[in-house]
């Protein structure tokens, strides 16, 4: 069973709306809400592993880079988090803090890039900031006009953001330094560049799709919409897929700005498409999530659901999961767009969902974070090896109902976790040391070794009897020959 059942596995009531992109690592899922808190909650379970209480709302999608939580908050700060401890410590204020960085306004939106060590980020006070992961010292700032709320690339060694006074910018990502900057004709809100080769897309409020040399920063070309540009553009397969406020998703050619082919829906369109299979997936404020072929604006299908569908959707293993303004979580078959199953929350869906393991993520206003689905078991790997046959010798070896046969010196078993009873079967004229015995499979492979060792048939006791009448009446005619004889 799998996210398609629909399978309801558990929620968790954080105190507010809950806008943040799970992050999902090793077990864990993070995320955070408007409470002011990031949470850190066991997969499988919907546990608190911990929480952590900063001093704003928590929009921003939490990054998880070798078992460190980056998250950036209203209250100003970026946080790096202990993702395994959390708040083992004192209090929910201090505990589980590797670091966090000070800026001087909200860190909004803007999600956390990590790039050889360092962490960049926006700012509502105008900054795209690289602060060491390790410790949270500033390596540089850069200051732009007004708000960063766009998430930065980073990508070659330049840090690629958008900013609300109109400008996308490239820095140096080892010392900040401006390569270069492009003024549009619009801020550039929420709309994250796009790096695919040397070239650099983003969308803007002055209705535009951009491309620029990313070495250089000059227009390669632009695409002017009738509508206000949010989405982030998506790239694949040389076409450039994006979508405005003038109702219309555009497939637009990567290298020269010509259009491919729009399509057009019955409203806004802020949702940032996912491709994938020649399928170009996107929602719309007219309540309709659309599948749409890639090479030719073909609506292949598309869904009526209750309400604006501003999120992005989250392909995995054939089906689409994306929310919308009902309150409704909705699970489609990518492929056909028939209806799998679907799960009224509380509120409004904005929260994007995110899959792992067989269970898909998602939050929603009505404060809770919510799991469907079932954990894909993990499996790990059983050995059994021996010692003391001759090569070639068939053993075999019993364990959870399957049997193992080998000529060779190993045998193996996928299983999941568990204790599990065990048998060898001897070759004829051997024993096996441990012939049997139980062993608990927790997380991680297992190896066992068995000694064979040859028996020794014992001796019949006639045979015995026998050889000791013989050697007595041997011993008694020598005896007698001896005494004749003297």
């Amino acid at each position: 069973m799998s996210a398609v059942s629909g399978k309801y596995n558990w929620s968790y009531l954080t105190g507010d709306w809950v806008i943040s992109t799970p992050a999902i690592s090793n077990g864990s899922i993070y995320v955070g809400s408007w409470d002011g808190k990031i949470y850190s909650l066991e997969s499988k379970s919907g546990a608190v592993n911990w929480k952590f209480m900063t001093g704003g709302a928590v929009d921003s999608s939490p990054t998880v880079s070798n078992g460190v939580v980056y998250v950036g908050s209203f209250d100003g700060n970026v946080y790096a988090l202990n993702a395994s401890t959390g708040t083992v410590a004192l209090d929910e204020f201090s505990s589980g803090v590797i670091w966090k960085y000070k800026t001087d306004n909200m860190v909004m939106l803007s999600s956390p890039a990590i790039s050889n060590g360092v962490v960049y980020v926006g700012s509502y006070d105008g900054n795209v900031y690289a602060l060491k992961a390790s410790d949270g010292k500033r390596v540089w700032n850069y200051t732009t006009g007004y708000a960063v709320v766009s998430s930065p690339a980073v990508s070659g060694g330049v840090v690629y953001v958008g900013s609300e006074d109109d400008n996308v910018y490239a820095l140096n990502a080892s010392n900040g330094e401006k390569i270069w900057n492009y003024t549009t004709g619009g801020m550039i809100h929420v709309s994250s560049p796009a790096v695919d080769g040397n070239l650099v897309y983003v969308g803007s409020f002055d209705k535009n799709v951009y491309a620029l040399n990313a070495s250089d920063g000059s227009l390669v070309w632009n695409y002017t919409t009738d509508g206000v540009v949010v989405s982030s553009p998506a790239v694949a397969d040389n076409v450039v897929y994006v979508g405005s406020y003038d109702h219309n998703v555009y497939a637009l050619d990567a290298k020269n700005g010509a259009l491919d082919w729009k399509y057009t829906t019955g409203s806004d369109v802020a949702s940032s498409p996912a491709i994938a299979d020649g399928i170009v997936y996107v929602g719309s404020g007219d309540g309709h999530v659309y599948a749409l072929n890639a090479s030719s604006s073909n609506a292949i299908w598309n869904y009526t659901v209750g309400a604006v569908v501003a999120s992005s959707p989250a392909i995995a293993g054939n089906v689409l999961y994306i929310g919308s303004y009902d309150g409704e979580f909705y699970a489609l078959n990518a492929s056909s767009g028939i209806f799998l199953w679907r799960y009224q929350t509380g509120d409004m869906v904005v929260s994007s969902p995110a899959v792992a393991g067989g269970v898909v993520y998602v939050g929603s206003y009505d404060h809770l974070v919510y799991a469907f689905g079932s954990p894909t078991q993990e499996t790990y790997t059983v050995s059994f090896s021996e010692s003391g046959l001759p090569f070639g010798t068939s053993w075999s070896v019993t364990l959870n109902n399957q049997t193992q046969t080998s000529t060779l010196d190993v045998v193996s078993f996928t299983l999941s976790n568990g204790d599990y009873y065990f048998v060898v079967e001897t070759p004829k004229g051997y024993s096996a040391s441990p012939a049997s015995g139980t062993l608990a499979v927790e997380s991680e492979d297992i190896e066992r070794q068995f000694t064979f060792t040859p028996i020794v048939e014992p001796t019949p006791i006639f045979a015995v009897l026998a050889l000791v009448i013989v050697v007595f009446a041997a011993t008694a005619l020598l005896v007698i020959i001896l005494v004749k004889r003297r």
